[in-house]
This record gives structure tokens, C-alpha cells and sequence, in this order.
């Protein structure tokens, strides 16, 4: 059990600090995304380091139940604000709808040159977004 909860809790946080690495440093993504993901993604990320820490420090120090609740309550602050970032990016800017549109129509026309470069384009509207789609695949 404890050799499981190790694996799952370095895999939860190296995926959490990927993710808000990702958000934070890729250009892209950086502009792409609303205020309230990158507020998530800070908090996601440095809820599951904070937790990370928490785990080992409890190890280290033989379990004092200080940590042990401190730990606890870790893993709601992480669940927390997990389901907080699921929540924000319901809410993700057009040019994130894009993107995905983009690489979902280029993916079942089997033309994955076109994603990286959509000259020919043409506009569909879907709610409050329009999304521009590659109109015909693109030859690389």
C-alpha cells in the first residue's frame, strides 16, 4: 500500500507541476488561456508540491500526527483545487476552441501537416465562439 500511495502521489505531482509549467512558460498557451485557468493551474501546482512535501516530511519525521492531519488536509486543498481548474477551463477562450477544432478535423481527414499550418480556413459558428477550421487539408 505505502510503495502504491508513493508511485500515485509523485506521478499526481509531477503531472500537476507539468501541466502548470506548461500553462506558465509555453508562449502559446500563455496567451491562450483566461485568468482564472492560470490562477488554478498556480494553485494546482503548488497545492501538489505542497502536498509532496507534506507526504515525505511525514515519512521522515516517523508519522507525528501534526503532519499526519496536515497531510490530510493537503489532499483537499489539492482535490480542491483540481476540481477548481476542471471548473475554469468550461470557461476557455476561443482561441483554445480553435486549436482543438483544428486538430480534431485535421485528425479524421488523416492531414496532420495542416494543424501547424491552417492557411486556408473557413468559419463556423458554435454558441457565443466562431472557430476558424481548415477548410481543404493542406498539402505540407
Amino acid at each position: 500500500v505505502q510503495w502504491n500511495h508513493r508511485v500515485l502521489a509523485t506521478t499526481t505531482a509531477t503531472s500537476a507541476l507539468t501541466l502548470a509549467s506548461v500553462a506558465f512558460f509555453h508562449p502559446a498557451a500563455r496567451a491562450s488561456l483566461t485568468p482564472q485557468v492560470h490562477k488554478g493551474l498556480t494553485a494546482l501546482g503548488g497545492a501538489a508540491l505542497g502536498q509532496w512535501s507534506l507526504g515525505v516530511c511525514t515519512l521522515l519525521n516517523y508519522v507525528p500526527i501534526s503532519l499526519a492531519a496536515a497531510h490530510q488536509m493537503g489532499s483537499l486543498v489539492l482535490l480542491s483545487s483540481g476540481i477548481y481548474v476542471v471548473h475554469s477551463l468550461r470557461y476557455v477562450s476561443p482561441k483554445v476552441l480553435g486549436v482543438v477544432n483544428r486538430i480534431i478535423s485535421t485528425t479524421k481527414s488523416g492531414n496532420i501537416h495542416s494543424i501547424a499550418n491552417p492557411t486556408v480556413v473557413a468559419s463556423k459558428n458554435i454558441g457565443h465562439a466562431t472557430l476558424k477550421t481548415p477548410a481543404v487539408p493542406l498539402r505540407p
